[in-house]
């Protein structure tokens, strides 16, 4: 994807929803969806696994 993008554009265009996922950039996490994505950023993307 072309940057800058805000990350729940990314997500939203992934069909992952932010709460089932750990979103780090450049290796550091990255909590807030309105965060905004540069094109030269490393965007790594981790399921959340909850047991019961």
């Amino acid at each position: 994807m072309k940057g800058p993008v805000l990350l729940a554009e990314l997500l939203r265009n992934l069909e992952i929803e932010h709460r089932d996922v750990i979103v780090l950039r450049n290796g550091i996490a990255v909590n807030d969806p309105h965060d905004l994505l540069e094109e030269s950023d490393t965007i790594e993307v981790y399921p959340v696994v909850s047991g019961g």
